[in-house]
């Protein structure tokens, strides 16, 4: 392992999916873009990655 600190950010991520395999592959932070939806399926989209994300020491 490197001994160097780095991060590994998804940006962008338009689906649950991509910002869970993200997730579950080592990044340390996704963010989530629903802006293709209605403000409403936006946040519960976010909620949802937010939910997934809650204490796996990931920033959303």
């Amino acid at each position: 392992f490197s001994q160097i600190p780095m991060a590994l950010h998804l940006d962008h991520g338009k689906t649950f999916e991509i910002c869970q395999k993200a997730i579950e592959a080592g990044f340390t932070s996704v963010m989530v873009d629903g802006s293709k939806h209605p403000f409403e399926e936006n946040i519960k989209l976010t909620r949802k990655v937010v939910e997934f994300a809650k204490g796996k020491d990931i920033s959303v």
